[in-house]
């Protein structure tokens, strides 16, 4: 009885204690920059909007760990594929002879594909237009399924 409630409000205190410490901490970090695509595994689907698994990757941010994802018919959707070795190799001597201060190309290409080719279990990248990082509910403009690590470059 009494020990019990006595252990229970220690605890609770010092959760309190550690919740207030938190929150100081966070008062000396850096304002963290807007999100305006947000990765994670597709856990359920329905006719356009799709529900993903996004966890936590910093304990001291605040943001919603499953998102749901509304899509409409100017939601973009593409496949993330590794691109044939020769033609990332000849990309990446023309981007070397530039000296451009332009971005490399990517070793990945995108595919056309449609709502319809994504599956729970996927991982994909949802873009949206602003600021979608504290959002558990955005519609986003484009929709792209990432790579597997079964994917791998042809010769």
């Amino acid at each position: 009885g009494v020990g019990f409630s006595i252990a229970l409000k220690q605890k609770n205190t010092a959760i309190k204690n550690l919740q207030s410490q938190i929150e100081e901490v966070k008062k000396f970090l850096p304002a963290l920059p807007e999100t305006r695509s947000i990765v994670g595994k597709v856990a359920h689907i329905t006719a356009n909007t799709i529900t993903m698994d996004t966890p936590r990757r910093n304990p001291l941010e605040d943001v919603p760990e499953v998102r749901r994802v509304e899509t409409t018919s100017q939601t973009r959707f593409v496949r993330l594929e590794p691109k044939p070795l020769a033609m990332y190799q000849k990309e990446l001597e023309a981007f070397r002879r530039s000296q451009s201060y332009q971005k490399p190309p990517s070793i990945l290409e995108e595919k056309e594909i449609s709502f319809a080719d994504i599956t729970v279990g996927d991982t994909i990248a949802a873009e949206a237009v602003g600021n979608i990082r504290d959002k558990d509910t955005f519609t986003a403009t484009k929709i792209s399924i990432q790579p597997t690590s079964a994917s791998r470059t042809s010769p």
